[in-house]
């Protein structure tokens, strides 16, 4: 699901890729906030906190 939304693995200059969720439960909790938002897929996808 994340390789489909646009969300890569590869390390930053930085640390690491940053956040991806580990679980469907928290795939499914981002994908439900991106679509009551309006915001994309991949961004809902990689952000740690939901508001």
């Amino acid at each position: 699901m994340l390789l489909h939304a646009g969300v890569r693995f590869h390390e930053s200059c930085c640390g690491g890729p940053g956040y991806r969720p580990r679980t469907l439960h928290e795939v499914r909790e981002r994908m439900a906030y991106a679509r009551r938002t309006g915001r994309p897929f991949a961004e809902a996808l990689v952000r740690r906190d939901l508001p």
